[in-house]
């Protein structure tokens, strides 16, 4: 889901304290954890589908490594 997320960066710069608080606790709990679930349960002949699990375990390894790369070049601030 990392690529679909570039937004999130700028608004938690933009926004207040609350507000980033509120957009990142809304984030983590409704859209990365319950949409693959629900979906799943809605859809378990397809959710079981070889091509499908194959899709998303392929999907979440590139989401693991193009994290990793970005946050390896991402410039850190030190004090």
């Amino acid at each position: 889901m990392f690529p679909f997320h570039t937004w999130l960066p700028d608004a938690h710069v933009e926004a207040p304290t609350a507000g980033s608080v509120l957009l990142a606790g809304v984030r983590a709990q409704d859209g990365d954890l319950r949409v693959p679930a629900v979906r799943a349960a809605l859809f378990p002949a397809v959710a079981m589908h070889p091509a499908v699990q194959l899709a998303i375990v392929a999907l979440s390894l590139i989401g693991i490594l193009y994290g990793g790369l970005v946050a390896m070049v991402h410039p850190t601030s030190r004090s």
